[in-house]
């Protein structure tokens, strides 16, 4: 079931290259997926639309045993909403849920305009007639730790090794700056020097070794 949360902050985004996320021991497992979680308040209403999905996959999986699939899986914790109160430790956490979303396909990572624009500000269409993405690279700097984003998931149950419900991480949208996390944005050229110039070389060091 495909949803688009809105206005999310970003956290932990392994979202350039796959990597193996952690389990529950703090070992890592499992094949290597693009992943990232996203916090959301407690209050936000979008909080009972993942709970809805997360209950309609499951009463389409498992029918009428569905009930009690459903509060195994909580009780369980597989599902991919989580309690941040939980980890308040981590940046961010307390006082919001956390949604944990994976691929191993990489997913679309688009800016504020989500499709390129002609010198005429149109939409630009590939042969199909499909609008090209304006694709962002891990070299812009956004999206970073902190930030904020638009998040296209897919939620699903499976039943493989066990059974549970997942976020299929399929895009990010950036919308907007947020004070970073730890491993957030790179800094901006502006903060460095031009030593271009012997104005801008600094001191000279020779002297002091």
């Amino acid at each position: 079931m495909k949803l688009m949360l809105r206005n999310v902050r970003l956290s932990f985004p392994n979202i350039w290259r796959p990597d193996v996320v952690k389990g529950r021991q703090g070992e890592k497992e499992g094949k290597p997926t693009y992943n990232c979680n996203v916090l959301i308040p407690h209050a936000d209403p979008q909080i009972a639309l993942i709970n809805k999905a997360i209950e309609d996959v499951v009463a389409d999986k498992w029918k009428e045993k569905a009930p009690l699939m459903l509060q195994e899986i909580r009780a369980k914790d597989r599902v991919p909403l989580h309690n941040g109160d939980f980890k308040a430790d981590y940046d961010g956490y307390a006082g919001m849920y956390f949604l944990t979303a994976r691929s191993e396909t990489k997913p679309l990572i688009v800016g504020l305009v989500p499709w390129q624009v002609d010198d005429n500000g149109q939409p630009m269409r590939d042969a199909k007639g499909k609008l090209i993405p304006n694709e962002l690279q891990e070299t812009d700097g956004r999206p970073y730790g902190g930030c904020y984003v638009n998040l296209n998931i897919d939620i699903y149950a499976y039943t493989n090794p066990v059974n549970g419900v997942t976020a299929g991480l399929k895009g990010i949208q950036f919308v907007g700056d947020g004070d970073a996390f730890a491993g957030g944005p790179p800094a901006d050229p502006e903060e460095f020097d031009d030593l271009s110039t012997p104005a801008g070389a600094g001191p000279d060091l020779s002297s002091m070794m």
